[in-house]
């Protein structure tokens, strides 16, 4: 929202929609399967071929248990002189973590980038 995505106003279960207005989202506001399918589905983002290809405010997605479910989002908000791109994400209040730190804590799960 703060980086200028336009809503797409509608049902909350509908992917194609993205809505927040401070009491209800929709449920791609807040589901990372749901955040992938709308945001490729209406060409807001990317694939990226390579994790290590993001930049800052690009968006990687994990799927720990290799599912085919997307489990987490996290975005990129620092690249180092090096090129290693830093994470920041949420559901532990984490900030500034190095992409390989994050896959060596999870070097079985499927990780998926995109170029926002």
């Amino acid at each position: 929202k703060a980086g200028g995505w336009k809503t797409v106003p509608g049902s909350t279960t509908d992917y194609r929609n993205w809505s927040y207005d401070g009491t209800r989202q929709t449920d791609s506001w807040v589901g990372a399967n749901e955040w992938a399918w709308f945001t490729l589905s209406n060409k807001r983002a990317a694939n990226l071929a390579n994790v290590y290809q993001t930049d800052v405010g690009d968006i990687v997605q994990v799927d720990f248990n290799r599912d085919g479910s997307k489990d987490h989002s996290m975005m990129v908000t620092y690249r180092s002189n090096a090129g290693m791109p830093y994470l920041t994400y949420h559901s532990t209040n984490t900030y500034r973590k190095s992409l390989a730190s994050i896959i060596a804590s999870y070097p079985d799960a499927i990780y998926y980038a995109y170029r926002t």
